[in-house]
């Protein structure tokens, strides 16, 4: 495990997104100079802007001219993002010289949660109101929706593997979640543990799953998550975790 953040030190994550199809190409392309190493979106403004400089030395730059508001934005990389446009999702390359958004099929806009993989060459998107799980892989160049999960219980938490062929997701409990394992091997999911609060999901490149705990203080792995499965802890109340928010 690399970083478990704790309620002490809250740490934000900088969007890198883009908002529109071809239509803003030109706005975005004309809106863009010198180095920009990432861009923060503004959920409330519906807005996104450049940070321009270097890192640990940036400068938030003026919002980039859209058409439409700003939604639904998933980040793969510094130059790929995924986000909502109109009907379905698109991956888009984010470029100063060229913006080109290449629509998913069978993937619709605006799902409640989504989640890319370590390398960010797959991703998965819940959808409430079906209460299923859509996978995409070939990202960012060759996106395809490869994999369905349909759940009997509401999704809180999730997160997929590097190929898309491993899901780790936790559902709402009447007494808190229950963690499962989905494998495109068997084509199903199983039962793997349960947890008083999960805060973060997180997948390895080996195929470990990291598990942050918010209620219990603690954090800890599901080894061979595809396998064994077998829990492990890693880190508690007593080595100093509080109310855990994120793994990676």
């Amino acid at each position: 495990m690399r970083a478990v953040t704790r309620s002490a030190t809250l740490a934000i994550a900088v969007l890198l997104v883009f908002v529109a199809p071809g239509v803003l190409a030109a706005q975005l392309s004309g809106s863009l100079s010198g180095p920009v190493v990432g861009y923060v979106f503004d959920g409330n403004a519906g807005n996104l802007r450049p940070l321009k400089g270097i890192l640990g030395s940036a400068t938030v730059g003026r919002p980039l001219e859209t058409a439409f508001p700003v939604s639904q934005v998933l980040t793969l990389d510094a130059s790929h993002v995924i986000v909502s446009t109109g009907a379905d999702l698109s991956s888009v390359s984010l470029d100063a010289a060229k913006i080109s958004p290449l629509a998913i099929d069978g993937l619709p806009a605006n799902p409640t949660r989504a989640a890319a993989s370590v390398k960010a060459s797959a991703a998965a998107f819940y959808y409430a109101d079906s209460n299923e799980v859509r996978i995409v892989t070939g990202l960012p160049q060759e996106p395809r929706y490869t994999g369905l999960l349909q759940l009997d219980r509401p999704l809180t938490h999730m997160a997929v593997n590097n190929d898309g062929t491993l899901v780790v997701y936790a559902t709402s409990e009447p007494d808190g979640n229950a963690l499962y394992a989905w494998s495109a091997l068997t084509g199903s999911a199983r039962f793997v543990t349960s947890a008083s609060s999960v805060s973060a999901i997180a997948i390895t490149r080996n195929g470990d799953a990291f598990v942050a705990d918010r209620d219990a203080n603690e954090v800890f792995a599901i080894w061979d998550a595809a396998g064994g499965a077998i829990r492990g802890l890693l880190a508690d109340g007593s080595s100093g975790v509080s109310s855990p928010i994120g793994v990676a």
